[in-house]
C-alpha cells in the first residue's frame, strides 16, 4: 500500500505578545578582562595557596552577587557589601579590546574579607557586568 506524504506547514514566525523583560540580577562576562598581570590571577604568580583561595572567595561573590538585582546591590554601601562606582579614568589598567568613553564608570565590588576588588562596567541598557579586572594589593586606583 503506498504511504501517504503529508504536508507540513510552513512556519510562522511570531513577535512575542509582550516585550522581552532584560533580567535584573548581574549576568557575568570576562570578555574584556586585562592582560595586564597586575590585575588578573596572574598576579599570584607560583603562589598556589592564595591563587586557590582567592578564586574559592571570588567564585562565591560571583555566585552572591547573581542572586540579587542591581537595585539591591545599589542600595547598600561598599562596606555593607554593596558597589562603589569610579570614574573609569581613575583605574591604572586598561581592559582588554575596550575603550572607555569620557565619562564611564567603572563598578567595584569587595571580596576576600574586603582585601581584593572586583572592577568592571556594566552598560545601562543590559544587566551584564564585564569584570575587567582585579585589586589584589590596593594599587588599581587611589583608595583615598
Amino acid at each position: 500500500m503506498p504511504k501517504l506524504k503529508q504536508k507540513i506547514p510552513p512556519l510562522k514566525m511570531t513577535k512575542p505578545t509582550q516585550p522581552v523583560k532584560v533580567p535584573d540580577k548581574p549576568v557575568l562576562s570576562f570578555a574584556y578582562l586585562t592582560t595586564n598581570s597586575k590585575y588578573n590571577f596572574d598576579y599570584f604568580g607560583k603562589d598556589k595557596h592564595n591563587r586557590i583561595t582567592a578564586k574559592a572567595e571570588l567564585i562565591d561573590r560571583l555566585i552572591q552577587l547573581t542572586q540579587e538585582t542591581w537595585v539591591y546591590w545599589q542600595s547598600l554601601s561598599k562596606f555593607q557589601g554593596g558597589l562603589e562606582t569610579l570614574k573609569a579614568s581613575d583605574i591604572c589598567f586598561s581592559p582588554k579590546d575596550y575603550e572607555f568613553s569620557e565619562d564611564e564608570k567603572v563598578i567595584v565590588f569587595r571580596f576576600c574579607s574586603g582585601d581584593y576588588r572586583i572592577i568592571g562596567f556594566q552598560n545601562s541598557s543590559s544587566p551584564t557586568y564585564y569584570i575587567i579586572g582585579f585589586d589584589f594589593n590596593y594599587s588599581a586606583y587611589d583608595h583615598g
